[in-house]
Parts: structure tokens; C-alpha cells; sequence
């Protein structure tokens, strides 16, 4: 995995994800994202992770989710987070996947990160979509600091 440049005094890590069809997501199922624009979310920890240069502090994340076709007006949620070196999720924020375009993220983490820390994005997809969503594109980034 290339090492994402983090140093400096704020860094704003792209976070990128799918292909041009887009994702259609499927009921309670974790993905992964972090940097390829070319490929979909991925359903196991992805290779695709931002990797610490130097010592660092997680500060927080955004993802905006673009729908097309099918919304899921019935009010369930999926759950993001970043989550750091494959094992722990930070700042959880739901997102109903009910409108064309919606953003989900959280400011005022302060997760230390160490040299070579893994950074990705994650979702769990709710146990049920009342309508599910069509396709699903997203963007977004990894905020992080110097320690």
C-alpha cells in the first residue's frame, strides 16, 4: 500500500469510490473504501487504505452519497465510521440513503494515529431497505492533523 502524504499541520485525505455504474448495495453488509475512484466499495477490509507517513491524529471525516434511480424513503439507516488499522471504528453517523445527494461525517475527533496506520471508510447497510436504493455513488475525505 503507497503511504498517503499526512504531514503537515492539517491534511485532508481524498476518500473515493466506485466505478461508473455505481454501487446498488445490498441489506446488512459492511463495506470498505479509502482512495481507488475506480473500484466499488469492497465487502472485506480493503486493500485500498490510506497508510500513515508519519505520526498523526484523526480529526474527523465527510462522505457525500449520491443516489440515483431508487430512494429508500422508509426511514432506514446505514452506519459510517472510519475505522483504523482493521479492528476500530470512529465516529459513527447514520445516513438513510433517502435523497439524491446527502453528506455524513463528524468534525472533532483526536485519534492518534502512528506511523503506518491504516485509514479507511465504513458502512454497515441496514438489515432492511423498505425501497432499495438504486445506485450509490460517494466522495468524500479523512481529516487528520499533526500529533
Amino acid at each position: 500500500m503507497p503511504l498517503s502524504p499526512v504531514k503537515g499541520s492539517f491534511g485532508q485525505l481524498a476518500v473515493l469510490a466506485g466505478d461508473a455504474n455505481g454501487l446498488n448495495p445490498s441489506t446488512n453488509t459492511r463495506y470498505f473504501f479509502a482512495q481507488n475512484v475506480n473500484v466499488d466499495p469492497q465487502t472485506a477490509n480493503s486493500q485500498f487504505q490510506h497508510v500513515t507517513a508519519s505520526p498523526a491524529v484523526l480529526t474527523g471525516y465527510s462522505v457525500v452519497a449520491t443516489v440515483v434511480g431508487n430512494k429508500d424513503n422508509g426511514g432506514n439507516l446505514a452506519a459510517f465510521s472510519v475505522r483504523v488499522d482493521n479492528a476500530t471504528d470512529y465516529g459513527t453517523q447514520n445516513l438513510a440513503f433517502s435523497t439524491s445527494q446527502q453528506t455524513v461525517g463528524v468534525d472533532g475527533l483526536s485519534v492518534p494515529l502512528a506511523k503506518g496506520a491504516q485509514l479507511q471508510i465504513t458502512f454497515l447497510t441496514p438489515a432492511t431497505f423498505t425501497t432499495p436504493p438504486t445506485l450509490i455513488f460517494f466522495a468524500g475525505g479523512i481529516s487528520v492533523s499533526d500529533p
